[in-house]
């Protein structure tokens, strides 16, 4: 195994970040950015390639989409769906298809061009517990992931199309607001991430503009009862972003990334994610004008909330170990909210409970 030592700005640093490989006296290298030196210079580690473990060419890209969290947009619009139904709307199924599998492309894409953005500006490092960790294990390169999610972008642009030409007014406004967010969340042209707006974007995009959205190219409009279940799903997405930026705040502060949690502190911190939490079992009691099942079986999501809260109110720092998984936990809670208001609604809807909204 070989290394160089390059100035962080110098042209052939930059070009190892995007390409990931070299050629050496006609060998073939992977290159891994393995640390950053006094904030200047980046150590880099050059591995042939038949060295490098690897799990596949499949799976190395399941890794990279971070299938695991695709669930994040599945369960608005599943619950979505389920209030329309309750309703009595009219579905219109093509349109919601090609919808659903949109905002899929559209999370996929923010999920790897993020991974690329913390990459190069090398926020993410071999060990980081940030990102999917392709990059940093040297199984896809930097330019090859970026190509892929400006494509998966493009693809997800090109499924909202049935929805766009059904609902031409409704749907543009809420298309452009997604397109902008996918694309300015860690890029180009806003950085939203490194400005201390990513929690904001996030509960826009993960809330109230994927329902509303999604309720359009589904039945043709949207309801109060879709932009509320969009407020509850996109505030469970900001403890997760929250719950990250918390574990990584000493790290994001050293390599120049600026995040809510950071502007806070450690302390303001978990105090924000004991107010969203109680923000998100407040708002959810709007629901109760579909119908009083609904509230009362998503409350059942309080006692995971509650466990998360005592464990990040007893952490001494960013780096207790008690708080390692707290990025996992709330995934897992937004999850068992998503899932459990579609029990809700379904119930009122199997039963004929619902009262409108």
């Amino acid at each position: 195994m070989r290394e160089r030592i390059l100035e962080k700005s110098s042209v052939e640093a930059q070009n190892l970040l995007w390409s990931g490989s070299c050629v050496e006296s006609g060998d073939t290298y992977r290159v891994i950015a393995d640390e950053l030196i006094a904030g200047r210079r980046i150590r880099f580690k050059l591995i042939q390639s038949d060295e490098l473990p690897h799990p596949g060419f499949i799976r190395s890209w399941l890794i990279s989409i971070r299938a695991i969290s695709l669930t994040a947009t599945f369960t608005p619009c599943l619950a979505v769906l389920l209030l329309a139904l309750a309703q009595g709307r009219s579905i219109h199924v093509v349109t919601a298809v090609c919808a659903l599998l949109g905002v899929i492309c559209l999370q996929i894409a923010v999920n790897v061009l993020n991974d690329v953005q913390d990459h190069l500006r090398l926020i993410d490092l071999p060990g980081s517990v940030g990102g999917s960790g392709v990059i940093q294990k040297g199984w896809i390169a930097a330019r090859s992931l970026n190509r892929f999610g400006y494509g998966t972008l493009a693809l997800g642009v090109l499924l909202g199309l049935p929805a766009l030409i059904a609902n031409p007014a409704l749907i543009l406004g809420v298309g452009a607001l997604a397109v902008l967010g996918v694309m300015g969340y860690s890029g180009w042209p806003f950085h939203f991430k490194y400005r201390a707006l990513g929690d904001l974007v996030v509960w826009v995009l993960c809330g109230p503009a994927i329902t509303a959205g999604f309720a359009v190219a589904s039945w043709g409009g949207f309801s109060r009862g879709d932009l509320i279940l969009g407020a509850v799903l996109g505030l469970g997405a900001v403890a997760i972003l929250h719950a990250n930026n918390l574990n990584d705040l000493e790290v994001d502060r050293d390599r120049g990334a600026r995040t809510l949690a950071g502007k806070l502190g450690f302390t303001r911190s978990k105090q924000f994610l004991v107010i969203n939490y109680l923000a998100l079992f407040v708002v959810v009691w709007d629901l109760a004008r579909i119908s009083w099942v609904v509230p009362l079986v998503t409350m059942l999501g309080i006692f995971p909330a509650l466990r998360i809260l005592r464990t990040v109110s007893r952490a001494s720092g960013p780096l207790d170990p008690s708080i390692r998984l707290i990025r996992f936990q709330t995934a897992q809670l937004h999850l068992l909210i998503g899932l459990l208001l579609c029990v809700g609604i379904g119930i009122t809807w199997g039963f004929g409970l619902s009262s409108g909204l």
